[in-house]
């Protein structure tokens, strides 16, 4: 690996559920059950609720480049 980059990254709960193509009923139950994470949890990702429903959350992404030798 020649080079590599972390760096975190915000996701959209509503845009990133549709991504994922999460059916409306897994939908509700991630959004309950991300409602119902320790603070800790919570905090750690970074997550925004509003009128009990989930706006957004944040991870991590990486990229790498890489060089194939020979």
């Amino acid at each position: 690996m020649q080079e590599w980059h972390r760096f975190e990254k915000t996701f959209r709960f509503d845009a990133w559920c549709d991504r994922m193509k999460l059916p409306k009923a897994e939908k509700e139950a991630l959004n309950e059950w991300i409602g119902q994470a320790p603070d800790p949890i919570k905090r750690a990702f970074r997550i925004e609720i509003k009128d009990n429903r989930v706006v957004s959350f944040q991870g991590e992404a990486m990229i790498a480049k890489a060089v194939k030798r020979g």
